[in-house]
């Protein structure tokens, strides 16, 4: 199952601004990420695999589809 930035924080009920928080960045750029993640930083990518304990394989890295 691929997992998106989105519903992995949705999944245990986080809000944007407690995940900006946890992953020290913007509330803004949270939310950008979600709406698209293809140009993800590395070291944001790596602290959403340890806070969720997803393996990287499995998350979803693209633009939102609505």
């Amino acid at each position: 199952m691929l997992w998106t930035l989105k519903g992995m924080r949705a999944n245990v009920g986080m809000t944007q601004k407690q995940m900006a928080k946890l992953l020290d960045v913007s509330e803004n750029t949270v939310v950008n990420l979600e709406r698209d993640s293809t140009n993800i930083k590395r070291k944001v990518f790596d602290r959403n695999v340890t806070i969720f304990g997803v393996p990287d394989d499995d998350i979803f890295l693209g633009k939102e589809y609505i």
